[in-house]
């Protein structure tokens, strides 16, 4: 885990590099996106190349300390597990989104890409990130953080694996579903239909557990013995 927050780091400062090389290079402001971001965080102009590598840092922030506490287990450890996976992926996935669209604000402010296909990098990129989540979770041990945690999908290990089981397959169609319709539909428009969906499958699955554990309350010679 320790080489994960190294590598995260490492990545953040490359995206900073890549502001100030822009700017050096004589980028013009006024065509830099990261331009509003900066004056949105009451930032001087001459520090937009650090908007986007605060955003993907206060990003990795937020998900370490969401699993404090397994970071914490896991962080002298090299030997992770697949569940581990999803911690580290999460991790990484703020810095990696900003270096990709401060390399793709490059690409379009140097005439190189247009908007739009920066806008679909970035969304795509997010896409990826919970296509590999869904792929991940219900390999998931019970209790584990990287699962979907409900005071019902932890009663046992059944509940558990088909809690974790419905939310990934539904996170893979949905990620599928989504890198589909940005062939087709503003990067926007999918953003917010996909995060819509998102909520709606979450509601869904805890939804589920509770129902799985009102199934084996009504049925007690039916609730497998956990330890």
């Amino acid at each position: 885990m320790k080489k994960i927050f190294i590598i995260a780091a490492g990545i953040l400062v490359v995206t900073v590099l890549l502001g100030l090389w822009m700017q050096m290079a004589g980028a013009s402001i006024d065509t830099v996106p990261a331009k509003k971001m900066a004056g949105k965080l009451g930032l001087p102009q001459i520090f937009w190349p650090f908007a986007l590598p605060g955003f993907g840092a206060i990003v990795m922030l937020a998900s370490g300390l969401s699993k404090y506490e397994t970071i914490l287990q896991k962080l002298n450890s090299n030997d992770l597990g697949k569940s581990d996976f999803i911690i580290g992926l999460s991790l990484l996935f703020g810095p990696v989104l900003a270096f990709i669209m401060q390399g793709g604000m490059a690409l379009y402010v140097f005439g190189l890409v247009d908007k739009g296909d920066l806008m679909k990098a970035s969304v795509g990129l997010g896409l990826i990130f919970f296509l590999a989540m869904g792929n991940y979770i219900g390999t998931t041990q019970r209790g584990s953080p990287a699962g979907l945690r409900t005071p019902w999908s932890a009663h046992n290990d059944r509940i558990w694996f088909k809690t974790q089981r419905f939310l990934g397959r539904g996170l893979v169609l949905l990620s599928l579903s989504g890198i589909t319709m940005l062939f087709f539909d503003d990067p926007m428009g999918v953003m917010w239909k996909f995060f819509a969906a998102l909520v709606s499958l979450k509601v869904l699955a805890v939804s589920y557990s509770y129902f799985l554990w009102r199934n084996e309350k009504r049925q007690p010679d039916l609730i497998p013995k956990s330890n």
